[in-house]
């Protein structure tokens, strides 16, 4: 379990408190009456910030040294309450986004445990409310309102009985009058300039002093400016150089040109849809080491990490394609396990140290599981399973598991597609088309596309 010391309470000397870090264990919602209601379900009570942002509506709650289990996000779409997710802002500083439809009137609140459920923080968003007076302020108009408490904020009874805190109004732009002198005519203009106000945001602490009184401390802290930039998505085309991957004893093709062609129309097409950048990890017929190919995406800031090859087993008869995650527990199937074995030998056979690879795969591992990267993995390859689905044969319905090496970084989703079995004579064939080809890569697109709609990276999250 992880733990951290926080700043303790002021009473005549020093004194650390080490807290348990905070687990959200779910993400729920009701429909009621007039309004949405989420609760997110914790462990203990935390202490945590809040604040709006507009163009798009949004609500945002920080939760430091908290991390979850819960599922990453719902879609909601009801009420004024487009959809709620999650990210780490930091390895342990979680935060939640409620997309808003429109601006709306929210309430939120924290409940004590009771006899069937622990603590909760409750957000109730109000349906729409026509009246213009009415709005959120984003951190790039105004100055949001942000709370930071000891105890999350105060407890109440009920939400039936819980009152309103959390309506923000619009801060005005104050109009700066300056002076300017035309040097031709020595004449004098006045001239109204609209500034708007810096960035910043106010943070109101609560302080226990040695009196026993409760000190309230407010701060005006401007943000760091956020960079802007496009979503990099990594695409690893197996095998190459002196490596050829898999090859077709019916119509001679290599699974290395194979492939390589699908990740170049791939690249096409996510360069066709606008905040996408693609690095390659290879871009010609060359052989680059299994872990340098994670590397070459690390080092590029990778948002997303897709490998891409082409089966091969004895079997002439099997068909399809699939699509592989990081497994922390053993292949689901002989077959994945198989195709792991196979492609995690390829430095070996050709004579790569890989003395510390097993030396680095605990450490991965644990820091998969620690930052839910697998649970993202997961969400991505389901997204592209389905869409492969649409457009050809697929082997198995569901994600397949198995230690594939470059699916070991422990900060980035990835998966890695098995566009289908070279090994069987038909599909080597349409495997080799320039249009299947083609298919396959809007297939994978559209999957990349359907997960990032819903699931922001990290950098984008924080913007947003």
């Amino acid at each position: 379990m992880l733990w951290k010391v926080v700043w303790g309470l002021m009473l005549g000397f020093s004194l650390q408190i080490v807290v348990e870090a905070a687990i959200i264990k779910d993400i729920r919602f009701n429909r009621m009456n007039n309004k949405v209601q989420l609760v997110l379900d914790l462990d203990q009570a935390v202490a945590f910030q809040q604040f709006s942002l507009a163009n798009p509506p949004r609500i945002v709650l920080d939760f430091p040294n908290t991390y979850r289990i819960a599922k990453t996000g719902i879609t909601i779409n009801q009420g004024a309450v487009g959809s709620i997710r999650t990210g780490y802002r930091q390895k342990d500083l979680l935060r939640v986004v409620i997309d808003l439809l429109s601006v709306a009137k929210a309430n939120i609140y924290t409940l004590s445990p009771d006899s069937i459920k622990g603590h909760r923080v409750v957000i109730d968003v109000y349906d729409i409310n026509r009246d213009p007076a009415i709005t959120l302020t984003s951190v790039d108009e105004g100055m949001p309102y942000v709370i930071f408490a000891g105890k999350a904020l105060d407890d109440q009874s009920s939400y039936r009985s819980a009152q309103f805190d959390t309506v923000i109004s619009r801060e005005q732009i104050p109009t700066i009058t300056s002076t300017i002198v035309n040097n031709s005519a020595y004449t004098t203009n006045t001239q109204s300039i609209t500034t708007p106000i810096t960035n910043s945001k106010v943070i109101i602490e609560k302080k226990i002093v040695n009196n026993g009184l409760i000190q309230k401390k407010t701060t005006i802290k401007s943000p760091p400016l956020a960079i802007k930039r496009d979503i990099v998505v990594c695409l690893d085309p197996g095998h190459g150089g002196k490596d050829p991957g898999a090859i077709s004893k019916a119509i001679k093709v290599r699974e290395k040109d194979i492939v390589l062609s699908v990740a170049r129309k791939l690249r096409k097409q996510l360069n066709k849809r606008s905040g996408y950048r693609v690095v390659m990890t290879r871009n010609s017929d060359q052989f680059i080491p299994l872990q340098k190919r994670t590397r070459i995406c690390r080092q590029a800031g990778g948002d997303l990490f897709v490998s891409i090859h082409a089966d091969a087993v004895e079997n002439r008869e099997p068909s399809g394609a699939s699509v592989y995650i990081l497994s922390t527990h053993g292949a689901t199937s002989q077959l994945a396990k198989y195709l792991a074995n196979t492609e995690n030998a390829v430095d070996l056979k050709w004579g790569v140290d890989v003395s510390k690879y097993d030396n680095d795969i605990q450490e991965a591992l644990l820091n998969i599981q620690q930052e839910a990267t697998l649970e993202s993995s997961n969400i991505l390859a389901q997204k592209t399973l389905q869409q492969l689905g649409q457009i050809g044969n697929i082997h198995k319905l569901k994600v397949e598991r198995a230690n594939f090496v470059v699916l070991r970084s422990p900060e980035i989703p990835s998966m890695l597609v098995e566009t289908g079995f070279i090994s069987n004579p038909s599909e080597a064939r349409l495997l080799s088309t320039p249009v299947y080809q083609e298919k396959l890569a809007r297939g994978i697109a559209s999957g990349i596309d359907a997960y990032f709609r819903e699931h922001l990276p990290q950098h984008m999250l924080l913007e947003q």
